[in-house]
């Protein structure tokens, strides 16, 4: 490729940054010319819309899989607060989307269509598995921003109250504690442990609900840590 280029003398070549298949190009040609890496002119509509599968999000993504491609169309589908951006949703849906990546999007959109409805099947299984730990339920959604994901920890953590001495121990297993390194007396802090994974994530959603709930410990800790450490450090402090 390098050959055929110097022989058409070229000096320039731009390649679109699609995946990972623009490396062994990108690495052939550099060494004969000066190459741009190019990023495709595609619907940006993550840049207007939070939520992609939200009500809105969801309507103008199956419109496209459908072969709606008018972007004055699109933008009207949008619902509630986001009638306010009509104009920078014309603008994020303005863009190329030719057959195959319309193709490739629709099988996206049914691999998604396939998960969520598996996903509704493991939670009706649940809900009938649950009775005997009733009680548990019960206690942990005492808790603020612990509703029915309860279930979801329970089943990581069991019943069983004797499988961690203390909190302590449950938020270590959990890789929610504060790292800490302790040497000749003086304690460093590090990063936290890594843990169950499952339940992290599940905690770290639990943080969020915890630090916009007003009146209560959770709330004013996320405050008061975000102000100097950031938002990432403070929700990892509400988690426990």
């Amino acid at each position: 490729m390098a050959r055929w280029f110097q022989q058409m003398r070229g000096t320039d070549a731009a390649i679109e940054s699609t995946a990972n298949y623009w490396w062994p190009v990108y690495d052939e040609l550099e060494t004969v010319c000066r190459v741009t890496l190019l990023h495709p002119y595609f619907v940006k509509l993550d840049r207007v819309v939070s939520d992609l599968l939200g009500v809105s999000g969801r309507a103008m993504i199956l419109a496209m899989v459908k072969g709606e491609t008018n972007p004055e169309v699109l933008a009207e589908l949008a619902q509630r607060k986001l009638r306010g951006k009509i104009p920078e949703l014309r603008a994020a849906l303005d863009g190329r989307l030719n057959d195959h990546y319309r193709f490739v999007r629709r099988q996206h959109w049914e691999l998604l269509e396939m998960l969520e409805e598996q996903i509704q099947e493991q939670e009706k299984e649940i809900e009938k598995r649950l009775p005997p730990m009733e009680w548990a339920m019960q206690l942990l959604m005492m808790a603020p921003g612990i509703k029915r994901i309860a279930a979801t920890i329970l089943g990581e953590i069991g019943v069983d109250r004797n499988a961690f001495l203390t909190a302590r121990h449950l938020t270590t297993w959990a890789g929610v504690c504060p790292g800490s390194n302790e040497r000749a007396g003086k304690s460093r802090s590090r990063r936290n442990p890594r843990g169950n994974r499952f339940i992290k994530k599940i905690m770290v959603q639990v943080a969020w609900a915890v630090a916009q709930t007003k009146n209560i410990y959770g709330r004013a800790l996320y405050q008061r840590v975000s102000g100097h450490r950031g938002k990432g450090r403070a929700i990892r402090a509400v988690a426990p």
